[in-house]
């Protein structure tokens, strides 16, 4: 029966809009089937069970409601209108149709419960939104419940935000600070059932973290024995010489010690920015592990390692560029080893000395992600092509080196390491004035060779200098026959790996070269920059 009336009643509708039209002489209206339908109830708070009625959808004129309790349905009204009706207590399945101009109509349905009880069982859910975290999302469902209102808490005299059953309302705060959000739970009678919770909004952990914003909490989540704090810097020196805030992380001396900072704002590679750098204080040398994981579009995890001298402050940089990346992905190829820069990530690991067991307290701040020149390389030197036939090599894992005494002399000013640069042994020298090298006698004859051939990376020289010493017939250091020349080089790109081959003709005052005893680097800016080297080595 119910079918026929609205079978009939969409019919006359139809009619009369078409009439209208023809009288009126308007353009036929031709839209497309409503959508988005939807429809909210008020229920009056008195015992009454009358409850009004707000439908709404998209490319709707008209609306007409079958209430679900057995009545007539509604006649015909417009959008931005509603409808009242009176129920019994009861629970009811009342159904919307919404129609076009052109008579094309469509349907919803929603569960309407009418009760005189005061709510019961109510149970309230608020969290944080993932994508913003200065809002939060409401739910709640209660026994009797027809309806919720939520007042959030940070306006004067708010207006209740009307929720409906089974719906999760989404709030965005102003400014961080502790709120006191309240849900009430309506039914049709006088009583109601409410429930107030704090939520405290806060500044984002997001970059740069530096430790000083006393907004933003700075939760480092350790495990396998880890502490952690928030504390005063303790050496104003290297690369943080500032007095300022910084994460103390305090190893107990177990395998794969370390925490994670959870980032309100995910860290995304698929930019240009690749880099992520940190100041890292150690007085130990140890490796530190970064890790990438959580990508909200689903990514694997990131990784990368660098190295730390133990010298105190020093600027670690992590590049997360396609040729450093290492993903492990179900099926990947190249033993099991994907590379992958993009996504965007939410959890931040560290492990500091990963497998290894080395206690004590490190330090982190400035943790920044830029685009910026690498401070240590990621790749190796190339590979020479000259035959060795045609070589006199210091250092090189391309050929047979001659005998070095030291690779750092006590009159050395810098502070000399032996680093692997993707499993090619590679000198660095940091913190660099100058640094002495020198063969044992009867020291090197390059009386043959035409070139002194050295490969650089730097992140922050702007000068490289390369110096020669020859000690002379008498094959000892001084005696007045003593000859040498230093070569100054400008003009290089920073970040890459520099081939210098310099024609032994460019030592000018290098007079002699059958007794070459020493050679030293140093450059600009004096004691404060530093350099990896490799393959050295004389050639014709």
């Amino acid at each position: 029966m119910k079918n026929i009336v609205n079978y009939f009643l969409f019919s006359l509708l139809f009619i009369i809009i078409t009439s209208c039209s023809e009288d009126e002489g308007l353009e036929k209206v031709i839209s497309s089937t409503p959508t988005n339908i939807s429809v909210d109830f008020q229920i009056e708070q008195d015992n009454s069970g009358e409850v009004t009625i707000y439908p709404s959808a998209e490319g709707a004129n008209t609306f007409m409601v079958d209430y679900g309790d057995g009545s007539e349905f509604s006649e015909a009204f417009a959008t931005g209108s509603s409808m009242m009706h009176t129920y019994e207590e009861g629970t009811y399945e009342v159904t919307v149709t919404a129609m076009n101009l052109a008579g094309d109509a469509a349907s919803t349905t929603k569960t309407l419960v009418v009760s005189f009880s005061a709510p019961e069982n109510l149970e309230v859910t608020i969290t944080n939104n993932p994508s913003n975290p200065y809002a939060i999302n409401v739910s709640a469902e209660a026994d009797y419940a027809a309806s919720f209102e939520v007042y959030f808490g940070d306006v004067v005299n708010e207006e209740p935000t009307p929720m409906m059953i089974g719906e999760t309302i989404t709030h965005e705060y102003a400014t961080i600070g502790t709120y006191d959000v309240t849900v009430v739970a309506l039914s049709g009678g006088v009583e109601t059932t409410t429930y107030t919770q704090q939520v405290q909004i806060v500044n984002p952990l997001a970059f740069p973290i530096t430790f000083d914003n006393t907004d933003i909490n700075y939760e480092f989540v350790t495990f396998n024995g880890v502490t952690y704090a928030v504390v005063q810097n303790p050496d104003l020196s290297g690369s943080n010489p500032d007095q300022n805030l910084v994460g103390e992380i305090t190893n107990a001396g177990n395998n794969w010690e370390g925490g994670s900072f959870n980032l309100g704002i995910p860290i995304d590679f698929g930019g240009e920015e690749k880099n992520v750098v940190m100041d890292f204080w150690s007085n130990t040398p140890v490796d530190v592990l970064l890790k990438f994981e959580a990508g909200v579009n689903g990514e694997r995890e990131n990784e990368v390692t660098v190295s730390h001298s133990g010298s105190g402050w020093e600027e670690l940089t992590f590049n997360y560029a396609e040729d450093a990346i290492k993903s492990y992905v179900d099926g990947a190829t190249d033993n099991g080893e994907s590379f992958v820069p993009i996504g965007q990530y939410s959890v931040m690991t560290m492990f500091i000395d990963g497998a290894g067991t080395t206690a004590g307290s490190f330090y982190v701040d400035n943790i920044e992600q830029t685009a910026g020149v690498l401070n240590a390389p990621t790749s190796a030197a190339p590979t020479p092509q000259i035959p060795e036939t045609n070589v006199i090599s210091m250092f090189s894992d391309a050929y047979s080196d001659v005998p070095v005494s030291t690779w750092a002399t006590s009159w050395s000013d810098a502070t000399y390491e032996e680093v692997d640069i993707a499993g090619n042994p590679t000198k660095k020298y940091s913190v660099l004035n100058y640094v002495g090298i020198e063969t044992p006698a009867p020291y090197l004859d390059v009386s043959s060779m035409t070139h002194f051939h050295t490969d650089v990376w730097t992140a922050n020289s702007t000068q490289i200098r390369v110096k020669l010493v020859d000690f002379g017939a008498d094959g000892a250091f001084g005696g007045g026959d003593d000859v040498e020349h230093e070569v100054a080089i400008d003009n290089f790109n920073q970040g890459e790996w520099i081939q210098l081959d310099i024609p032994l003709t460019d030592f000018s005052g290098l007079t002699t070269n059958q007794h070459i005893g020493q050679l030293i680097y140093s450059g600009n800016p004096t004691g404060a920059h530093t350099i990896y080297v490799d393959n050295i080595y004389f050639h014709n």
